[in-house]
């Protein structure tokens, strides 16, 4: 199987998203993300923050700004399952205007410390 990126997250996980997760499950529900592979995979390299997801502990969410429309910032929301071997695989990944939804606002992972 082949993979679309492989990066190495802040918080130390080597980070893969497979061909076919990004074609059988971002670009079917995320259609927008198409050609954006390279977005995708700076916001796990160098996200602004990470939560741990609210619904599965196993999973992080990683933001970070992808840029602005009209005068609004827009963030890449990525969602990241993690093993036990600091191996994690891409779940999905879309757009979206806020930092919010399915995070544990009480775990923080990761938060650049350029902000």
């Amino acid at each position: 199987m082949s993979n679309v990126f492989t990066v190495v997250s802040p918080i130390g996980y080597t980070v893969s998203c497979t061909q076919s997760q990004w074609d059988n499950h971002i670009l079917v529900n995320h259609p927008n993300m198409k050609g954006k592979e390279d977005v995708v995979a700076h916001a796990v390299a160098k996200p602004q923050w990470v939560y741990q997801s609210d619904d599965f502990p196993s999973r992080d969410v990683y933001f970070a700004v992808s840029g602005n429309t009209n005068n609004k910032l827009r963030y890449t929301k990525v969602i990241v399952e993690t093993n036990i071997n600091n191996d994690a695989d891409v779940v999905s990944a879309w757009m979206q205007a806020s930092v919010l939804g399915n995070i544990n606002p009480g775990v923080i992972r990761y938060v650049n410390p350029k902000l």
